[in-house]
């Protein structure tokens, strides 16, 4: 609901369906306030950090922001980031202070956003990095760069799904700190940057006399004002990728080439047995929609090199429909399947296939996963892209 007298600007006039709906909290209200309805196609869909794919989504940008309760470094200790004010002084990772020219806070609905992972936070849990760094668990935004070997590198992409996860949620409350130069703060203890003006401080509670609902994330001056070369590929990236997958295991972190198969038949659960590498489920008469569920693994997570971002179940080699062979792109698998590929067709986990009159199926594995013990299925890992 807007207050009396406020003027709604909206970006283009394109079908009403594409227009996300927005009530506006109450501390950004007032006569003659200014809001921006942004549509799907204005609000940086491409998402990811950089200006290219490199796995993790494309035509993205650097937005470095903290979550609502981040400690950051000051003269006398930690203070927690919503704390912070224009003229506080915060410690640097390389030594001295800064002080802090201006703050901004956003709070963004993960829900409406037409791609929530780039806007779902980060987690680094305490000790990803190195012992004790950072010294509890950090909540980032997906497009934070923080220093991992030698390197600055987006958060999104060191996401492992184990010590570094992405956090599904409906609302995020993220918060912006700015010196006099983009520099580097310590959160929790772990170096990170601070804000970089890149031209979207209205997006920005605080920042100017507009809000937009979803921010555009474009990355515009970074080569020119960002601290230190940002990292987002190459042969730095998998080497962070590899020290933190290698702290992940010190953590206690395992892998397993388990898939941890599951079946279920209009969802109840249906025996599994397998002989001589084919496995073989049979279903009650009646049966309609079968779901081939298993662990999920990301490529990317859990290889230093892989660009690969899809979240994948297992792989089909062969499948048969009470004893017939039925093609891997049959119309009998409608959900929860990748493309088919040379090697067979993979699953992200649960896998739906539609089945009336089926008594027997049976399938042959082609490829598993190198998944995370302990994270079982689909909803439980999220790909960066």
């Amino acid at each position: 609901t807007f207050s009396n007298g406020a003027t709604l600007h909206v970006l283009a006039a394109p079908d009403a369906a594409n227009i996300t709906s927005y009530a506006a909290p109450a501390e950004y209200g007032g006569q003659g306030a200014t809001y921006v309805l942004a549509t799907a196609a204005a609000v940086g869909t491409g998402g990811g950090s950089g200006t290219g794919g490199g796995g993790a989504g494309g035509g993205g940008t650097i937005v470095p922001c903290f979550c609502s309760g981040t400690r950051l470094a000051n003269e006398v200790g930690q203070v927690a980031v919503e704390r912070v004010r224009a003229g506080d002084r915060l410690r640097l990772a390389r030594g001295g202070l800064a002080r802090v020219v201006w703050v901004g806070h956003r709070e963004i609905s993960c829900d409406r956003h037409p791609r929530p992972h780039d806007v779902w936070p980060v987690r680094v849990r305490a000790g990803a990095v190195a012992p004790r760094v950072p010294v509890r668990d950090l909540l980032l935004s997906p497009d934070h760069a923080i220093a991992v070997a030698g390197a600055l590198i987006p958060v999104r992409h060191l996401i492992n799904g184990a010590s570094i996860a992405q956090e599904p949620r409906a609302r995020a409350r993220y918060h912006h700190i700015e010196l006099e130069r983009h520099d580097l703060l310590l959160a929790e203890g772990l170096a990170a940057e601070s804000y970089l003006d890149t031209g979207n401080r209205a997006a920005f509670a605080g920042g100017g006399p507009a809000l937009d609902l979803h921010p555009d994330f474009a990355r515009r001056i970074w080569a020119a004002s960002g601290c230190a070369p940002l990292v987002e590929r190459g042969a730095a990236l998998a080497q962070a990728r590899r020290v933190l997958l290698r702290r992940a295991a010190q953590l206690g972190h395992r892998r397993t080439a388990d898939p941890g198969l599951r079946l279920l038949a209009d969802g109840r659960a249906r025996p599994l047995e397998t002989d001589g590498g084919v496995w073989q489920a049979r279903l009650p008469e009646g049966t309609r929609e079968v779901r081939l569920c298993s662990r999920v693994w990301v490529p990317a997570h859990m290889r230093a090199g892989e660009q690969d971002t899809r979240a994948l179940g297992v792989a089909l080699g062969r499948l048969w429909l009470d004893g017939r062979e039925a093609a891997l792109d049959s119309p009998a698998l409608v959900r929860g399947w990748h493309a088919p590929e040379p090697v067979g067709r993979w699953t992200d986990g649960e896998a739906v296939l539609l089945l009336p009159g089926v008594r027997t199926l049976s399938f042959a594995l082609a490829m598993v996963g190198d998944y995370w013990r302990g994270v079982e299925g689909r909803r439980r890992v999220r790909a960066t892209a």
